[in-house]
């Protein structure tokens, strides 16, 4: 596909799972490291296993003729350069991009329930965090296959320093993602007063409307205290998103939108790629976590583009 060298190999994505129940992944949406073959393809030799596997001493991209204009000399990204070069020769980039993010959902969903089996044995299992790469291979088709999936991958830049940006970025998001680097004060960010935290974070934030939210703001209008019976009734005779109106909010999920709205604020150049888009068929059954998270970001992302991705 690209000067005689046909496998492309993408360390392309580093993905982040922030929580498994309800399921959440995002991966580093901003580069992907570009590998070739160390030799080309042409002439063939089974016994020559650099001819047809991406080792360590892999081509990089700013040695490969097809791809060296645009990276050295125009300064674009892996991801970028592999980019101009598929639009190059009349080819849609969206169509690798696409499938990878659709190979990462299905590997995360199938795999969910054996995901949080294994948490139960941990008494506190709110926060969830886990950093890995996962390795494609792309035929001169575009055809997308997954290699490999790698538990915390190496980002040391020490074989080709050209690396070293991406690494780096990637940590940053990442610690940016989960509040580990902030733009706030540290102060500040672990202010137990009120009003300090309601300027990151408030409850309006997270208050979501559905029209079926009418009848139990009635309920509660009519009584001091209203009663949970109310949403369950709602839910009952109308649909599982009642759990989403103020009265019927419990806590713990509160808890999930809250951090989830934060993670939105600090993803940087981190894109969600679960939960799907409410209504959207996936690998598996949604939990009823799922469904909820899934249906709560519908309404955020009618409301503002940005929490749609």
């Amino acid at each position: 596909m690209l000067s005689f060298y046909p496998f492309l190999k993408g360390y392309c994505c580093n993905k982040l799972i922030t929580s498994i129940s309800p399921l959440r992944v995002y991966i580093f949406d901003g580069d992907a490291l570009i590998r070739f073959c160390a030799k080309e393809y042409e002439p063939f030799d089974a016994e020559d296993i650099d001819r047809y596997v991406v080792g360590d001493d892999y081509t990089p991209v700013w040695e490969m003729p097809s791809l060296k204009n645009f990276f050295v000399n125009r300064d674009l990204t892996f991801k970028e350069t592999l980019n101009a070069y598929l639009k190059s020769v009349k080819k849609d980039s969206e169509e690798i991009w696409n499938q990878i993010h659709e190979i990462i959902r299905r590997v995360f969903e199938s795999q969910n329930s054996k995901m949080i089996a294994s948490a139960k044995g941990y008494q506190m299992n709110k926060n969830y965090f886990e950093l890995s790469r996962f390795d494609f291979v792309v035929d001169s088709n575009l055809k997308v296959f997954l290699m490999e999936a790698n538990m915390s991958p190496n980002l040391s830049s020490g074989h080709f320093k050209q690396n070293r940006l991406l690494y780096e970025q990637v940590i940053f998001n990442v610690l940016s993602l989960v509040g580990a680097t902030s733009s706030i004060s540290s102060e500040s960010a672990h202010s137990k007063n009120v009003e300090t935290k309601e300027m990151q974070l408030s409850y309006k934030d997270l208050n979501v409307h559905f029209p079926e939210c009418d009848a139990i703001d009635a309920a509660a209008s009519s009584s001091l205290t209203p009663e949970k019976d109310d949403c369950i009734s709602c839910s009952k005779n109308a649909s599982l998103i009642c759990e989403l109106c103020k009265h019927c909010l419990t806590s713990e999920f509160y808890e999930i939108l809250s951090q989830t709205f934060l993670e939105h604020l600090n993803r940087r150049q981190m894109r969600r790629i679960l939960p799907r888009n409410f209504g959207e068929n996936g690998e598996t059954e949604l939990t009823e976590k799922d469904l909820l998270l899934s249906k709560w970001l519908e309404i955020k992302c009618k409301q503002n583009r940005h929490f749609c991705e």
